[in-house]
């Protein structure tokens, strides 16, 4: 209902960036206005993209329904190949219906990159998890022991180059949630290498160098200062 009503506000001259920034509730986009850039053909959700491609530049589409929740879609450019598009994403309470959907969605791209499609280029278009979506789902090196109580197991079978099954995500408890891991790479116990360390080792040298610089800061104030005690 609150899709329409924006909907009909857009259609009467409303500025769809404005009810993209206040209504949205897509994290990657509602701040930029609802906008996500040239997206070549077999990379949008197929409802979003059938929409997307049947639109005129400058049309608003009715609600359309995804996995999501509702969208609405204005398309501002197209050509055969790809569509330059906004939306205002409105999602909806999850029923055991939404559950099952979203689970099938994630098991479909599970499929496709079993079947050769770059997991990486799937993340950054379908995540909604804004700290790795940029990096296409990337969340770095990582020990074992640094690996969620909840998941470490699941990881630990998996083998170079698998996806896991879809797995509850249970960051926020108010909005649930379903996240699917890939194994990229899984590296032995071994002595700090530069090769295939360097990240890391960068890392601990730069807080190494912060910490000594800290340290002599206190130890330089400590010469400075005079303390006076009075009862």
């Amino acid at each position: 209902e609150l899709a329409k009503k924006v909907r009909d506000s857009i259609v009467r001259g409303g500025l769809f960036s404005d009810f993209a920034k206040r209504y949205s509730q897509d994290p990657g986009s509602a701040n930029s206005g609802g906008e996500l850039g040239w997206v070549s053909k077999g990379k949008l959700l197929p409802e979003f993209e059938k929409a997307a491609f049947e639109l005129l530049p400058g049309q608003t589409s009715m609600p359309v329904e995804t996995p999501f929740g509702y969208h609405l879609i204005q398309t501002l450019d197209k050509n055969k190949d790809s569509v330059l598009s906004r939306h205002i994403l409105f999602r909806v309470g999850q029923s055991e219906d939404d559950r099952k959907y979203v689970i099938g969605f994630l098991n479909s791209i599970r499929d496709s990159v079993a079947g050769g499609k770059d997991f990486e280029s799937l993340a950054k278009i379908y995540s909604e998890e804004t700290t790795s979506k940029g990096f296409g789902g990337y969340l770095g090196k990582m020990g074992l022991e640094e690996v969620p109580p909840n998941i470490r197991e699941i990881v630990s079978k998996l083998k170079e180059g698998e996806i896991s099954e879809p797995i509850p995500y249970n960051v926020d408890p108010s909005k649930p949630a379903y996240h699917i891991i890939y194994k990229k790479k899984e590296i032995s116990e071994h002595k700090a290498d530069l090769k295939e360390d360097y990240k890391l080792i960068e890392q601990r040298a730069l807080a190494y160098k912060k910490m000594k610089m800290y340290e002599d800061w206190t130890a330089g104030l400590r010469k400075e200062l005079y303390w006076e005690i009075k009862n």
